[in-house]
């Protein structure tokens, strides 16, 4: 009997990466409805609903400045942000267009070189 041939390691962590890749996981399906609805707040929203979502994404934007600077982009999250890297740049294009169009260009400016540094120290962590 001839034993059969077993795939390369590096072929089945591919293949297994590809199909994680590919999968909805709930975090990030509200991640992204969290991002589009603070967007609508933005742009639709009146009053006090305009605000607190103005207020949260500026919460967000310095968390992400403190992350950014102390902490850097490594291990899953990068691989994350490389993996899902398209569609999280279109809704920070949305995210930043909102901004925008409310008056809030200095918080759009910061979320966009935000999101520009996170993605490159991604990029850089996985050529390392």
């Amino acid at each position: 009997m001839a034993a059969k041939a077993r795939p390369d390691t590096t072929d089945r962590k591919q293949q297994s990466n590809e199909e994680a890749a590919m999968t909805i996981k709930p975090k990030h399906v509200f991640a992204d409805l969290l991002s589009v609805g603070l967007s609508a707040a933005l742009v639709f929203g009146s009053g006090a609903l305009h605000d607190f979502a103005y207020y949260v994404l500026l919460v967000f934007v310095l968390l992400g400045w403190l992350a950014l600077l102390c902490v850097g982009v490594k291990g899953e999250a990068a691989e994350t942000i490389r993996d899902r890297v398209w569609w999280s740049g279109f809704l920070s294009v949305v995210q930043i267009s909102a901004l925008i169009f409310s008056g809030h260009s200095v918080l759009a400016a910061f979320s966009l070189v935000l999101s520009m540094l996170i993605v490159a120290s991604a990029f850089k962590e996985q050529q390392a």
